[in-house]
């Protein structure tokens, strides 16, 4: 039987169907509009009994199980697939976001560890593998979008923007000043954090996977790498651990 995935994230859903391919809904967590969408998605296609759903949004995510459980399916946990997989051990890191794991897992359909990902979403996440598919940890720090609502919120003057790519050293209006701010203070943390993780590894061509719907804002930074892109790294991951749970995935759900 062919599979799906939902990945809810914080401001984004994503589904991923091996037959209908990759679809994203902007989350309103104020209206209802998202959940409409995501059901006439849902019902104009053909999707299976059985889905996989990773979530870092708890409240988005009792309402994504409400609307499916309605279709009859069975909802199989990101608990249950990480408790399961083999992929990559993760036992040596507490706490970390199914988001995470599952994108280390999807790096692996585009190369071998050691591989570091760069989640580029509400938050910035940088992960390692080593080369014995253990994940080792990484680092957790604001997204781009998420720095620029922060000083607008934290300050009496400076405007509400969304990110935009600025590629000058500085700023002569306060909103481009904000703009270079954001986006190259993140390229220069996902730097130093990056290069920190290769020289503890002594391996300084450790590829780097980017995904997350603001990476197009960082990555041009890091063309002298050959950086590997995935926007649905996530949702990929998600589909390949549960894929390899086959036959069990067809009887074991929660």
């Amino acid at each position: 039987m062919k599979s799906a995935v939902i990945d809810i994230g914080n401001s984004r859903i994503k589904i991923l169907s091996e037959e209908h391919g990759f679809a994203v809904i902007p989350i309103n967590e104020t209206g209802g509009d998202w959940l409409d969408e995501l059901q006439q998605f849902v019902g104009k296609h053909t999707f299976p009994s059985s889905w996989a759903i990773s979530s870092v949004n708890p409240n988005a995510e009792t309402v994504v199980i409400d609307m499916l459980m309605g279709y009859s399916s069975i909802i199989t946990s990101s608990e249950y697939i990480l408790d399961n997989q083999t992929l990559v051990d993760i036992r040596q890191v507490n706490g970390a976001g199914s988001d995470r794991i599952f994108g280390l897992i999807g790096a692996l359909e585009y190369t071998k560890p050691p591989l570091i990902t760069v989640d580029c979403g509400t938050a910035i996440t940088i992960n390692y593998l080593d080369g014995g598919s253990v994940f080792q940890g990484g680092a957790i720090l604001p997204g781009i979008s998420t720095q620029l609502k922060a000083l607008h919120h934290f300050t009496g003057q400076l405007p509400l923007l969304h990110p935009e790519y600025e590629d000058v050293a500085y700023g002569n209006t306060t909103v481009q000043a904000m703009t270079v701010g954001a986006v190259w203070g993140a390229v220069g943390a996902i730097k130093e954090i990056t290069s920190r993780i290769k020289t503890s590894a002594g391996n300084p061509t450790i590829p780097i996977v980017f995904t997350g719907g603001e990476h197009p804002l960082v990555v041009s930074a890091f063309e002298d790498s050959e950086p590997i892109l995935s926007p649905h790294l996530v949702a990929e991951g998600i589909l390949l651990a549960y894929k390899s749970l086959e036959p069990e995935n067809s009887t074991d759900s929660e």
